[in-house]
């Protein structure tokens, strides 16, 4: 009988040792995922949001790019932009804001590759927008490059790709 109690009693320490490991020391992936759904989260529009918090926001979400960052996203049927540098991000946010209410950014299917010296990453994932009280559902595919400075990752390229249409 004490060597059952033994026995959950290490399969219970291995359990926490391993979680305690993942929680305060990330791998490379996770901490990229978990910066990627930072910026969903960022750019996601209240219903009733007010200009200050539309400022507090843009200004987080500077945080999670480069000073040099490059965005090209293609909208099929609706706009292409591109923006560069962190500022012109933020101008566009802000101006985003205004006009999408109740705007949900959701980044799922992640797949994260780090390169070999541990300082840069490539994420392909998958955008989906929605907003109340409308039936369409904006899906799209996207690449992202991040750079690791400053022992943070930071996103220095994100551009749309294009599915593939049978």
């Amino acid at each position: 009988m004490k060597w059952i109690v033994r026995v959950i009693m290490l399969a219970a320490l291995a359990a926490l040792l391993w979680w305690g490991w993942r929680t305060f020391f990330p791998s490379a992936e996770r901490r990229v995922q978990k910066l990627l759904h930072g910026i969903a989260e960022t750019v996601s529009v209240p219903a009733e949001g007010k200009f200050v918090g539309g400022v507090l926001a843009a200004d987080r979400l500077k945080g999670f790019f480069t000073p040099e960052v490059e965005i090209a996203v293609d909208v099929p049927g609706e706009t292409h932009f591109n923006l560069n540098g962190r500022e012109e991000l933020a101008q566009a946010y802000l101006l985003a804001r205004t006009q999408y209410r109740g705007l949900t950014v959701e980044f799922f299917d992640i797949q994260v590759s780090v390169a070999s010296d541990r300082e840069t990453a490539v994420a392909d994932l998958t955008a989906r927008a929605r907003q109340p009280g409308r039936q369409e559902l904006h899906v799209q595919e996207m690449r992202v490059n991040l750079v690791r400075r400053d022992g943070e990752w930071r996103v220095q390229r994100v551009e749309t790709t294009r599915s593939i249409k049978f």
